[in-house]
């Protein structure tokens, strides 16, 4: 059965990408697995995976194991996909090498608009050639055509840190965990993860 890999740096996740998620398990559903008549489990056909750039790291939000957890949370949040239908992971490196890795025959890229598909082209073309790997591209709904993870640090860094600002933007995982992280500098290396900060009775304060 076709496995596809979804790359990207989700930092943080956005409803956009959710949304293409769930659009993804539609036109991959997980394999059932069986044992003679008994149904064991079913096994993922969409992998998210979580691109890790060093070059980036000073500027990111969320740690990969915070961005794959996030992922993992609002996946199963989501009430239109079921459960085991899609595996979350991270990777350091080529793309095409943790698709192949993971046992994918396609990638899969998101789309906003037509400006986006050029430079894709190209890299698809890149990837077919060294990896045998297809690129399947899908639009964005329409709602999720201006949503961007830049466009959520945008609204969270000009003041919108109220649920009322991010809910449209986000999962409510994703939501949960920015409120846990709303005294904090995002870009402090030296913050709290969101998962020790749930470990807590009281949100600690940040450093003077």
């Amino acid at each position: 059965m076709p496995l596809v890999f979804y790359p990207g740096s989700f930092d943080p996740p956005t409803r956009a990408h959710l949304n293409l998620v769930t659009r993804l398990v539609r036109l991959f559903p997980p394999e059932k697995m069986l044992d003679a008549d008994q149904p064991l489990d079913v096994e993922p056909r969409v992998v998210v995976g979580v691109g890790l750039n060093p070059q980036k790291v000073s500027s990111s939000w969320f740690t990969a194991e915070e961005r794959v957890e996030l992922l993992r949370r609002s996946v199963e949040s989501a009430p239109d996909l079921p459960p085991n239908s899609v595996e979350c992971t991270s990777y350091l490196g080529l793309t095409y090498v943790a698709a192949k890795q993971a046992g994918a025959d396609t990638l899969v890229r998101g789309l906003r608009n037509s400006s986006d598909l050029d430079p894709e082209m190209s890299l698809a073309a890149f990837h077919r050639r060294v990896a045998g790997l297809d690129t399947l591209y899908l639009f964005s709904a329409d709602q999720f055509l201006n949503l961007s993870s830049s466009h959520v640090k945008e609204v969270w860094e000009f003041g919108g840190k109220e649920p009322q600002h991010l809910a449209p933007l986000v999962p409510s995982p994703v939501l949960k965990a920015l409120q846990l992280l709303s005294v904090w500098d995002m870009r402090d290396s030296e913050r709290p993860s969101f998962m020790e900060l749930e470990t807590l009775h009281e949100q600690p304060k940040p450093p003077a």
